[in-house]
């Protein structure tokens, strides 16, 4: 796969990002740590609205006896909005906490690197099978040099496909195309699809069109108990067990069956 300080490198966009990769490269421990083998995998998650996808696969790979830990490492959040447990408890940055059998962590770039909390969870990492990391929309991030998969996840909005376009070019590990809330138009879908063909680590692209239950389903998981998709669409089931497959090569169709079936349920 190469050099792992080379898998992702997203183009700056501002004196922020400049600013924010100085820190980085301030912390050579951080970067020596992350170029080590080690046995979980990283799945680094970039572009539009994916914390519902996270959310759920987080769930289903818990049903299949995975050790999931979720990191929000996003500029808006959203994985701690979607989540109840962190609505009824103050968020505490950079420390892992548990509910209902996944372990979440929020981590801004910040926090990441001027914490002992970052060594805790250096310490902590090699006991999970996946980690699921939502960057946001091409962060910089340290972890981001760790990762051993990307989804990279867009609608049909112009500006949004040009940023995915070029954070393809730069990605050096194998991952997935994510189009979503596709809407029947005029222009053709493969205008969002070609530009994915030029980089050889692409393994698919998924596409998955605008359906109002899942948004309800969406909107619904953000302010319930538990994470609770039942009424998902039979797409969106299909590409789970798909992206699930992708992931776990060894496990049966009926055994990803079985554990979407009681995660949706919200176990």
């Amino acid at each position: 796969m190469g050099d792992n300080s080379h898998k992702f490198v997203p183009a700056l966009r501002s004196q922020t990002d400049f600013l924010q990769i100085q820190n980085v490269n301030k912390n050579k421990k951080i970067e020596d740590i992350l170029k080590k083998t080690k046995k979980e995998i990283l799945i680094g998650f970039l572009g539009i609205e994916k914390y519902e996808i996270i959310l759920y696969l987080s769930r289903i790979l818990r049903q299949l006896n995975k050790r999931v830990l979720v990191l929000d490492c996003s500029e808006n959040g959203a994985l701690d909005a979607g989540v109840c447990y962190f609505r009824e408890q103050p968020t505490v940055y950079g420390k892992i906490q548990d509910y209902r059998g996944i372990d979440y962590v929020n981590y801004t770039l910040q926090d990441y690197i001027d914490t002992e909390e970052y060594y805790v969870f250096e310490e902590k990492r090699k006991e999970y099978d996946f980690i699921l990391i939502d960057f946001g929309f091409l962060r910089i991030h340290p972890l981001m040099s760790a990762c051993n998969r990307y989804f990279f996840v867009s609608d049909q909005q112009r500006h949004n496909i040009l940023r995915i376009k070029e954070a393809v070019k730069k990605c050096s590990v194998p991952f997935i195309v994510v189009l979503r809330d596709v809407l029947a138009c005029k222009v053709s879908l493969s205008y969002f699809t070609d530009f994915i063909e030029e980089n050889k680590c692409a393994e698919e692209i998924q596409i998955l069109y605008r359906n109002e239950t899942d948004t309800r389903e969406q909107i619904q998981c953000q302010y319930g108990q538990a994470v609770n998709f039942q009424k998902l669409s039979k797409d969106t089931k299909e590409f789970l067990k798909s992206i699930v497959k992708t992931l776990l090569p060894n496990c049966t169709k009926e055994e990803i069956i079985k554990a979407l079936k009681r995660a949706e349920r919200g176990k």
